[in-house]
């Protein structure tokens, strides 16, 4: 997924995800702003009027457009990527997440539960990036209810490999093959 891109992953919600230059961001400040740019850059794109409406944020800190009930909008980043997601009449959850070296040894069992077995043949590589994917999939689906990590996402059933799903109340959907990284969608039924 490009910078100029936007991906429509279901009727009436878009992703879009940018890299940044390597030496940028370097602070969680630089991230939150450079984050709102793709943000208003999907809002030109699929909801126009919405675009330079203020950002405010729930009790439980998820982000929402004040006065604009009716648009849904995410935000994640990791590193130098940042990804954000706008649903018209829906909520939306959106996760970006690089795979972190030896992350499949300590996080398969609680992510996958008993499917953490599926990984036992897989290059430690591919192990932990099938673990990424689960995981931009479980904190998506979390963002969907806006309580993050309060509803325990790593208890949400993903299966590895998998790049489409349903959870409760909630469907989603694996950028792969369309993001660089491991990088999910998922949103209100």
């Amino acid at each position: 997924m490009g910078c100029a891109d936007a991906v429509e992953v279901a009727d009436r919600v878009w992703v879009r995800a940018r890299r940044m230059s390597p030496r940028w961001p370097q602070t969680t400040a630089e991230s939150s702003a450079a984050v709102r740019v793709v943000l208003r850059d999907l809002l030109w794109l699929v909801a126009p009027g919405s675009c330079g409406v203020a950002l405010g944020r729930s009790p439980a800190g998820a982000p929402y457009l004040v006065g604009r009930p009716g648009i849904g909008i995410s935000l994640s980043h990791d590193g130098p990527w940042m990804t954000a997601a706008v649903a018209v009449g829906r909520s939306v959850g959106v996760d970006v997440q690089l795979p972190v070296a030896g992350s499949a040894r300590r996080l398969a069992r609680r992510c996958l539960g008993a499917r953490a077995s599926l990984l036992a043949g897989l290059p430690s590589a591919v192990a932990d990036e099938e673990v990424a994917w689960v995981w931009s999939v479980q904190e998506a689906g979390a963002k969907v209810a806006g309580r993050g990590l309060e509803c325990r996402p790593w208890t949400f059933p993903v299966a590895p490999v998998c790049p489409a799903g349903t959870l409760p109340g909630v469907r989603w959907r694996q950028l792969r093959g369309s993001a660089a990284l491991p990088l999910s969608c998922a949103w209100s039924a």
